[in-house]
């Protein structure tokens, strides 16, 4: 058993890369996009869940190098995650997700918005009888 599975979930999802990410409406739909180069479709998951997105996945290095090697690192390699709440509510059952030149995009629709309930007073109708 290794020490990563006797941490609590939430623990060790603090140790992924942040991913940075765009979020905005486009017509009846939340979009977001997040720049995800060198992911594979394999190697992430998106999930939705009360109103929370929350995109999951690893950067892999294609080979190893050196510690010694190294000059300068600021590409961020491994295990990351982001999980934004949503500012609309989406109909789950109609979300879709694709990668195009590095670029995942999420598309949630919008679901219509709640309707104001219109409060009559009664008083009036009372005082006319």
């Amino acid at each position: 058993m290794s020490l990563s599975s006797l941490q609590p979930a939430w623990e060790q999802f603090a140790q992924d890369g942040q991913l940075a990410i765009d979020l905005f409406r486009r017509d009846q739909h939340l979009v977001i996009r997040a720049a995800v180069a060198g992911v594979q479709p394999e190697d992430l998951s998106v999930t939705v869940q009360d109103g929370l997105v929350t995109i999951r996945g690893e950067r892999r290095a294609e080979a190893s190098i050196d510690r010694d090697d190294w000059f300068h690192q600021e590409c961020f390699w491994g295990s990351f995650s982001r999980s934004i709440i949503l500012p609309e509510d989406v109909d789950e059952r109609g979300i879709e997700a694709s990668i195009k030149q590095g670029l995942l995009e999420i598309c949630l629709p919008i679901l219509p918005s709640k309707q104001k309930i219109v409060i009559r007073s009664l008083d009036d109708e009372v005082l006319s009888r």
